[in-house]
C-alpha cells in the first residue's frame, strides 16, 4: 500500500463533456489534422486559487462542503481492510471502448482472494463532508456522493464511486446516500477503481462541474 500526503490544487479548470470515446487531454495541440468530437477535453488554466480547501457541490440547496485530506492506493483490497463485497460495480466509463466491454462486473477487477486486476489499482479518498445549511433533493438531511467523479489518463476516462465507507447506511437501495444534518461534519472514505496508466494525471469532479481537486 502507498500512502501519500495530499496535494490538492482547487483550480478554475473548464472541462467540455460530450458523449464517450477516444479523448484527449489538449485538443490544441492535436496535429493529426482530425478531431474525434466525441472527446473529453481538460482544458488546465493554471490558475490556482488555494491549496487544501473546502469546495461546494453545487447541486444541493444550500451549502454542502467537501475538504480532501489525503488519499492512499492499494494493489489489493485486504490491504484497505476490504473485501470483494465491500465493492461496488463503478459503471466506470472508459476512453476505450474495447477496455470497458473487458471490466463490467466487479469479478473482471479483482480476483477472489482480493488481488486486483494487474491493470488496476484502487484509491480510497479521505473526505470531509460539511452540511452548513444544505437541504437534501428528496429528504432534508440526506445526501450523496455518486456524482463525486474521477477523471484521468491521456485519453481522459471517468471513473465512479466503487466504495463508500458510510454504503447504505440510510438506505438499502441507495447504498451512495448518507444523512448529515445541518451543521454537521463527518469524515468518510470513498473509493475508486482506477487504470495504473491514468494514476498520473488524475482530478475530480462533481457531474459536470468545474474539477476541484487535482491528484498528484
Amino acid at each position: 500500500m502507498r500512502r501519500k500526503k495530499i496535494y490538492i490544487t482547487v483550480m478554475v479548470l473548464a472541462i467540455t463533456l460530450a458523449a464517450c470515446g477516444n479523448t484527449s487531454k489538449d485538443l490544441q495541440n492535436d496535429t493529426s489534422g482530425s478531431v474525434d468530437e466525441r472527446k473529453i477535453v481538460i482544458n488546465d488554466t493554471e490558475k490556482i486559487i488555494s491549496k487544501n480547501i473546502e469546495f461546494n457541490d453545487p447541486f444541493v440547496n444550500g451549502t454542502l462542503t467537501y475538504k480532501l485530506n489525503g488519499y492512499s492506493i492499494y494493489d489489493n483490497l485486504n490491504e484497505a481492510g476490504l473485501t470483494e463485497g465491500d465493492i461496488m460495480e463503478p459503471h466506470n466509463t472508459f476512453y476505450s471502448q474495447e477496455i470497458g466491454e473487458q471490466f463490467q462486473k466487479i469479478d473482471d477487477y479483482m480476483k477472489q482472494d482480493g488481488t486486483l486486476n494487474e491493470k488496476f489499482k484502487l484509491i480510497i479518498l479521505d473526505m470531509t463532508i460539511k452540511n452548513v445549511n444544505a437541504v437534501g433533493m428528496t429528504k432534508k438531511n440526506e445526501f450523496t456522493v455518486s456524482n463525486i467523479a474521477l477523471r484521468g489518463g491521456e485519453n481522459v476516462s471517468q471513473y465512479n464511486v466503487a466504495y463508500f465507507s458510510e454504503r447504505a447506511s440510510v438506505n438499502s437501495e441507495q447504498p451512495l446516500h448518507y444523512s448529515l444534518e445541518q451543521g454537521d461534519s463527518n469524515d468518510v472514505k470513498i473509493g475508486y477503481l482506477i487504470l495504473k496508466d491514468d494514476m498520473e494525471n488524475m482530478v475530480g469532479v462533481i457531474s459536470d462541474s468545474d474539477i476541484q481537486f487535482m491528484i498528484r
